[in-house]
């Protein structure tokens, strides 16, 4: 992924997602119509998985699920979100884009949901992943092997998009703000500097976390309530007076929450937050509080 993001570019990228689009929906087909097959539908669900499987809230409780709600709000933080919108031939072309995109994901997250619940009610215990273990009792060999390479192309479609926004960051948009002019060749040398730097930290991050869901939330928990907020006001021309502080203070109210739960932990090894609400709810609040508070001055 990072090779052919060094030497192509976006264009490279862009054009390996269209194959692992294809790919990620063709082993998920497989493995759910597999399993609907063997097993059955919702009634087979319904009567092999414990009962919070079809209930609402579940066994997670609302301000947890709130959060994943604001963390999805990353959507319209993200850069990448607006390197792809930006590239468009036209604004129509975009919105029809962005329509189409979203359809998709509703379908693949249909997909990869119900099969997690066929994985809770057929295995007995996981052993590597739900996915993983699921296809490898359900699956032959040659479907495993495309639902393996459907699972590649999931992780390679994610590396390369955010490996390559990462370095375009550093590599143009860092090098602008530091006022230096630089011409084009200069801008792609830097450029694939800051894809090797993005992948030693990614490596670092992913020796440190054991799940990939839990560097989202960490992140997340730090991200929105520092950007979301300026990045809205922003896109709707409101003219903000300090825009910094409207950034510094939220974040650090997130971290401060954060620590705070980590070095108060009870035995089963989940942070004590304060008023046992997520860091991300405070940072929020006070991002939303400061901005009334200073929106329209000039």
């Amino acid at each position: 992924s990072l090779t052919y993001a060094f030497y192509g570019g976006f264009y490279a990228v862009v054009r390996t997602d269209k194959l692992q689009f294809v790919l990620m929906f063709i082993g998920f087909v497989i493995l759910l119509l597999s399993c609907y097959f063997e097993y059955g539908g919702i009634s087979f669900l319904i009567s092999n998985t414990p009962d919070f499987a079809f209930s609402i809230p579940g066994n997670l409780n609302w301000t947890f699920i709130f959060v994943w709600g604001l963390i999805a709000l990353i959507t319209f933080i993200d850069p990448g979100f607006y390197q792809r919108t930006f590239a468009g031939s036209s604004l129509k072309t975009v919105k029809k884009g962005i329509i189409i995109s979203v359809l998709f994901w509703v379908i693949f997250d249909f997909m990869t949901v119900f099969t997690g619940l066929y994985a809770l009610a057929v295995l007995p215990s996981i052993n590597s992943s739900p996915y993983l273990d699921l296809a490898a009792l359900i699956l032959p060999p040659f479907a495993y092997g495309i639902f393996m390479v459907s699972l590649f192309a999931i992780v390679m479609s994610t590396i390369d998009s955010f490996s390559f926004i990462s370095a375009f960051t550093i590599g143009k948009d860092l090098t602008a703000l530091m006022n230096l002019k630089l011409d084009d060749e200069i801008i792609i040398r830097y450029t694939r500097l800051g894809l090797v730097i993005t992948a030693l930290l990614s490596i670092i991050l992913a020796m440190y976390f054991e799940y990939a869901v839990d560097i989202w939330y960490l992140f997340g928990s730090f991200v929105v309530p520092a950007l979301l907020i300026p990045l809205i006001a922003g896109l709707y021309r409101i003219k903000v007076k300090y825009a910094t502080v409207v950034m510094i203070v939220p974040l650090s109210i997130s971290i401060f929450w954060y620590f705070y739960g980590l070095a108060h932990s009870s035995g089963d090894g989940y942070p004590a937050y304060i008023l046992g609400l997520d860091p991300m709810y405070p940072g929020v609040v006070v991002s939303l509080v400061i901005f009334i508070g200073v929106k329209g001055q000039k």
